[in-house]
């Protein structure tokens, strides 16, 4: 049984999530990340593997999704409680919150942002759900991120972030799942 802050994250991520496809490329991604680098991959013993994972994508089914996003957010809930420092208490919803928002900007982004800085330093948690306001853009040409600091025009608004990071804020300030339509 799932707690209620993976449950509440699940949501979001399955409500904005791409699911499982098939790229141009002929590999297999969920939510965007390409199976052989999908962190949910690491914790299942024996798909190492580049080949492996994209024969296990390939006879994927809405329960084998249903598992991968249960897995993942298992994994980030994990991986955002490495981040926030020990002693900062908060509410499920809040780590719920967080929870969808690290798994939608990766977590090394997420260890660094403006909004677990916030976190961490004891300011106003209000500030800090702010600065995830400002995650709405995607990177339309697939540039690194050394690119991207010279041609920042390639940042484009995405109305399915903004519509997320709304969904983020306002669970983390008021433990009010508000999913758009």
């Amino acid at each position: 049984m799932r707690s209620a802050s993976l449950e509440q994250a699940v949501k979001i991520i399955t409500h904005f999530g791409k699911g499982l496809q098939q790229t141009p490329s002929g590999h297999w991604a969920y939510n965007g990340h390409v199976l052989y680098n999908f962190i949910a991959l690491r914790g299942i013993k024996g798909l190492e593997m580049r080949g492996e994972a994209e024969r296990f994508a390939s006879q994927y089914s809405e329960e084998l999704t249903n598992k991968l996003v249960d897995m993942e957010t298992a994994i980030y809930k994990r991986e955002v409680a490495e981040c926030i420092k020990p002693g900062i208490h908060l509410e499920h919803y809040q780590v719920a919150a967080l929870i969808s928002f690290a798994h939608s900007i990766g977590i090394s982004n997420f260890a660094h942002c403006a909004t677990v800085k916030c976190i961490n330093e004891g300011k106003s948690l209000e500030v800090a759900a702010d600065f995830m306001l400002q995650w709405v853009k995607v990177n339309t040409l697939g540039l690194s991120h050394k690119m991207l600091l010279n041609n920042k025009e390639t940042l484009k608004l995405s109305p399915e972030l903004i519509g997320r990071r709304k969904a983020e804020k306002n669970l983390f300030l008021t433990g009010i799942l508000s999913l758009p339509s």
